[in-house]
């Protein structure tokens, strides 16, 4: 019996050894495509160009009149709570 434990031992700790190496380079590897991702739209966002800033320019308007509207309906008395 006890060889069994010290055997069954052994092999789970070959086992996390290996787990954990795994885990190490599938972490590194995701690490490293997120910082190219992330390199790719900073490049972008400097390049700038009329098809990729249009839609941050859209979202940028619709949450400013969103924000403005909130703000006139709260000081003008229409808030019900």
């Amino acid at each position: 019996m006890r060889k069994m434990y010290s055997k069954l031992g052994i092999f789970s700790n070959i086992l996390m050894n290996v787990c954990s190496s795994k885990t190490a380079q599938v972490a590194a590897a995701a690490e490293e495509e997120k910082n190219l991702s992330a390199k790719f739209l900073k490049d972008r966002f400097i390049e700038g160009g009329p098809t990729y800033m249009a839609p941050i320019l859209l979202c940028l308007i619709i949450g400013l009149a969103v924000a403005i509207e909130k703000n006139y309906l709260f000081n003008n008395g229409y808030n019900k709570y």
